[in-house]
């Protein structure tokens, strides 16, 4: 039994969103945020894994992955891009293409008799680690490094078919990004939020969250933090900052595939099997072009996620401010209509405000201080008298 933490690169695999852990990851707990996620119906995509972003490592939480979707049919023309429906290559055991390209053949019995590569299709995405064990390659379906090579080769007369359509749209396309640019762009509002507010927040939120890293001990970090007085967060802060200033430091760690990155909390979270057979049929295998509306769905779930969480702070903010005005405005009053000590004073206005169902085990510890210590000035002040009395 072979069982690694990762897939290998060049298997196929089946693969499908989890778009409810993206957004608990990032924090975005509320009821409405989960509903939207849950809501959502995620289809099972065949995919070929064609390059890890990261070393492995044990107790990663994901792994970024470049993946080619595979389809059923012929590509989707993008003629903007000179991307035409023909720019395909069968796998066997299907030979049907109209360009007279000859399949790859993967190194065992492809389970569907209607798949195609299709150019120019690659994604990133985030494979989930499982947390026991790995994933088991056996019986898996391989695509060997010869017949990838054919597949890149099969692909070269089409990448020069779309170079030439690119090369000859080059001045128009200047023209019209000229115009563009005088174009006056609105900044949209998502929830109540403009999009810099969200992608401030959305930064603030992977950093708290710990999602810029698969690294474990990245979370463990963030979690910990919670408890650390701001003196040491700060020289934490800087420690990490003249770290990274090395650059030699940030090349060592690019190496491994392990830099923060802000943007891993919006790349797709995916489930992924490589028994592709037990989770897919010929039937049911979705366009790749599905997968891109899933992702975009995804993404403006996060954001209106964000613009939730963001309103809701601001507003215990502002309920905050309110409550430490409230006691400011009493605490002023000392002395204008009634002479109590000035603690004293103060925690009979914060009973008022915030309520006794609140305050009481704590009150009854804070009172008995003071009023001991009243107790027994006016003792003091009796004696002071009796004896100038005398």
């Amino acid at each position: 039994m072979v069982v690694r933490i990762v897939p290998s690169r060049l298997y196929y695999a089946a693969i499908r969103i989890n778009p409810t852990v993206m957004v608990q990851d990032l924090g975005l707990d509320d009821s409405q945020t989960f509903a939207e996620a849950q809501g959502l119906t995620n289809k099972t995509y065949l995919v070929l894994l064609t390059m890890p972003g990261e070393l492995p490592m044990p107790g990663m939480r994901w792994c970024r992955y470049t993946i080619e979707p595979i389809g059923t049919s012929l590509r989707n023309a993008v003629p903007e891009s000179g991307i035409t429906a023909d720019m395909v290559v069968p796998i066997a055991p299907n030979t049907d293409h109209a360009r007279g390209h000859e399949p790859v053949h993967p190194s065992s019995s492809f389970p569907f008799p209607n798949c195609y590569h299709w150019i120019d299709n690659d994604v990133v995405v985030r494979i989930r680690v499982p947390p026991c064990g790995g994933f088991e390659h056996d019986g898996a379906i391989r695509l060997s490094v010869k017949e990838r090579s054919a597949l890149i080769r099969k692909f070269e007369g089409d990448y020069d078919r779309i170079g030439d359509f690119v090369r000859n749209l080059q001045p128009r396309s200047c023209q019209c990004s000229e115009e563009a640019d005088v174009q006056d762009v609105s900044d949209p509002i998502i929830g109540g939020c403009s999009t810099q507010e969200l992608s401030e927040a959305y930064r603030r939120y992977a950093e708290e969250e710990a999602v810029m890293s698969s690294s474990p001990l990245a979370r463990l970090l963030s979690r910990r933090s919670d408890s650390v007085s701001d003196s040491d967060r700060a020289s934490a802060s800087a420690a990490k900052g003249a770290c990274s200033a090395n650059p030699l430091d940030s090349d060592f760690v690019n190496l491994f595939g392990q830099a923060t990155d802000p943007a891993n909390g919006l790349i797709p979270l995916v489930d992924c099997w490589l028994d592709i057979d037990k989770h897919l049929t010929a039937e049911t295998i979705p366009s790749p072009d599905e997968l891109e509306t899933e992702v975009e769905q995804v993404v403006e779930i996060i954001k209106r996620g964000i613009a939730r969480r963001l309103l809701s702070e601001r507003q215990a903010r502002a309920r905050m401010q309110s409550v430490l005005l409230h006691i400011g405005h009493h605490i002023r009053m000392i002395g204008s209509k009634q002479i109590v000590p000035f603690a004293l004073y103060k925690m009979r206005q914060v009973w008022k405000i915030v309520g006794s169902a609140v305050l009481l085990p704590l009150t009854r510890n804070m009172w008995a201080g003071p009023l001991i210590f009243v107790h027994r000035l006016q003792h003091l002040a009796m004696v002071a008298a009796a004896r100038h009395r005398v």
